[in-house]
């Protein structure tokens, strides 16, 4: 169940970078050294395509010049979590929710890696944090699709710890 949340995950992502560019598709991302677009966007494209390793060394070169970014830690993370090495995606999630506290599918997907890795505690302090999120989501602050982004995020967390039970 695990690969095939990744698969439908990693082709959403994967497919809205295609469809707008990888620059449309993470307008709301964190700035970047010159250069390294360049090889965020090549591994997008090797995400596009599941080849996932090459999308790591990719990503890694991002990190190499900003290690706090978050969208390449969450990409370098789901792209582990692609391979089964849930270890490693857990440290890139970590660190991408870290950089960004309010990056609902970092958040979502280190649940759904806890819960992997046999811990639903952790999965649930996650679960916490996007309802979190969610509730101090005045009108002002989020729009629309952050809100319906939280609540498919919070279902989606639900039902995997539900299933773990």
């Amino acid at each position: 169940m695990m690969r095939a949340i990744m698969i439908r995950t990693v082709a959403a992502l994967a497919g809205l970078a295609a469809a707008t560019g990888a620059a449309a598709a993470l307008q709301d991302a964190s700035p970047l050294p010159d250069g390294a677009a360049d090889a965020l966007e090549s591994g997008l494209a090797a995400m596009r395509e599941r080849e996932f390793e090459t999308a790591i060394d990719q990503f890694d070169q991002v990190l190499d010049e900003a290690k706090n970014h978050p969208e390449a830690n969450y990409f370098t993370g789901l792209a582990y979590a692609y391979l089964e090495d849930d270890k490693k995606a857990e440290k890139f999630l970590k660190r991408a929710v870290k950089a960004r506290a309010t990056f609902l599918e970092a958040r979502e997907r280190l649940a759904l890696v806890h819960l992997s890795r046999g811990d639903p505690d952790k999965a649930k302090t996650q679960l916490e944090s996007l309802m979190e999120l969610r509730e101090g989501c005045a009108p002002e602050i989020c729009d629309e699709a952050y809100v319906d982004r939280a609540d498919r995020a919070i279902r989606k967390v639900e039902d995997a710890l539900a299933a773990a039970e």
